[in-house]
């Protein structure tokens, strides 16, 4: 079912690595996060696909993120 949530991650946080079951949407609403070597800052966006995998995610100064999953 769809969903959305804010996530606040602290200043060295990591995101291990997982799947996804279904369509992820994020917004950086503020701070920084490092997905795969891109870093993403505030009012970016990222989509992964479902069933796809998502690489460790880590933050240096901390960050809040909007995330909405659409089955």
């Amino acid at each position: 079912s769809d969903q959305a949530f804010l996530m606040r991650c602290e200043p060295g946080a990591v995101i291990p690595e997982h799947m996804h079951h279904a369509i992820e949407n994020m917004v950086i609403i503020m701070g920084d996060l490092d997905v795969g070597g891109r870093i993403l800052t505030s009012g970016d966006y990222h989509m992964s696909p479902a069933s796809s995998a998502h690489c460790a995610t880590s933050t240096r100064h901390g960050c809040v993120i909007l995330v909405q999953y659409c089955a």
